[in-house]
């Protein structure tokens, strides 16, 4: 059996601040075993239909781990509260990038911040309505609902974050909802318009895993889903790139009326989250068909190729990226550095 490797992936928003005044969007409280932490979860609407909820977590512990700059080794362990004076040469292991105050000129001020930190002064400088840049790493994972069924889902985990020169209001505003992550293909199946890439997620370096299902828009890119679905084996590791679309939509709810109508009808909020692939970089021999089902769980699985046979490559038979992380411009990132993941 194959070891089973970390999937990584990464996101990237630019949009406007919701819900960040809403009841529990920043908690501090201590878990069962005496560790004190804080959370901040807030949205950041990228479109008038798309919101995506963003949250960072942090934990305090006895001592914070330094990474030597030049060596890159993590040879150092401080105190917590001596890493707020830094040994010469060294730096935070993996912090978090922030630029929410501005010099005298109206720059955005770098600040590298531990997570638990981090989150008490996102909330002390972040406001409904701001327009920040945030990028961070996707974590997938999955939940039991009231009813006993399995739910995955998707948690955007931030690791950087700064105001941004254009507004949410300006004309010139582009909002940004784009990701990449590592999958290994499961199973695909024609709905519709859509292909659903059901894809295995390894969560952990200890083998654990979760699946998801991502889905490449046949109208759009029917090559590319074709050679997905005719040309990918089981277990194929594969690198995508796509949009996250969190739709919001509204809608009244009928109410009894046992005790009259209300003149203010009861709407509720739904969010349809997807993950949509819009191109692919094009895999190896090696890593089609790279692990086999024994190194999952085994399950049934049917599969019928819903495209006509094509034989022949073109240019975008692995996908269309417009907008991808790749193509961003960070000419405005006052964090772009080697160590940047959207450098």
């Amino acid at each position: 059996m194959a070891e089973l490797k970390p999937t990584y992936g990464n996101f990237s928003l630019r949009g406007q601040v919701v819900w960040k005044d809403r009841q529990n969007a920043y908690v501090e409280d201590v878990t069962s075993n005496g560790l004190e932490y804080r959370r901040i979860r807030f949205g950041v609407k990228t479109s008038e239909k798309n919101i995506v909820q963003v949250e960072l977590f942090g934990a305090k512990f006895d001592e914070i781990t330094l990474q030597h700059i030049e060596s890159k080794k993590r040879d150092k362990k401080v105190k917590y509260g001596e890493h707020y004076d830094l040994p010469e040469g060294y730096q935070l292991f993996m912090p978090v990038r922030i630029g929410l105050e501005q010099d005298e000129n109206g720059n955005n001020i770098k600040k590298e911040m531990i997570s638990y930190d981090a989150v008490k002064y996102i909330n002390d400088n972040l406001k409904d309505g701001d327009t920040v840049f945030v990028f961070g790493s996707l974590r997938f994972s999955e939940y039991v609902n009231r009813n006993g069924e399995t739910v995955p889902q998707v948690t955007f985990e931030i690791r950087g974050i700064y105001h941004t020169s254009i507004k949410y209001d300006d004309e010139e505003f582009e909002g940004q909802s784009i990701f990449d992550q590592q999958i290994i293909l499961k199973s695909t199946q024609k709905k519709d318009n859509k292909l659903i890439v059901n894809s295995y997620i390894v969560t952990d370096n200890k083998g654990n895993f979760t699946t998801h299902n991502f889905y490449i828009d046949i109208d759009k890119y029917k090559k590319f889903a074709r050679n997905v679905h005719t040309k990918l084996k089981f277990g194929t590791i594969l690198n995508v790139e796509g949009y996250i679309h969190h739709t919001v939509e509204e809608k009244e709810v009928e109410t009894d009326d046992a005790w009259g109508e209300s003149v203010k009808p009861k709407v509720i909020t739904n969010i349809i989250k997807e993950l949509e692939i819009t191109a692919a970089q094009k895999p190896s021999q090696e890593d089609i068909g790279y692990y086999k089902e024994e190194d999952f769980v085994k399950q049934d699985e049917t599969e019928d190729n819903p495209f006509a046979d094509d034989s022949k490559d073109d240019d975008n038979d692995w996908g269309d990226s417009p907008d991808s992380l790749d193509n961003v411009d960070f000419d405005d990132d006052p964090f772009n550095s080697d160590d940047d993941p959207f450098a």
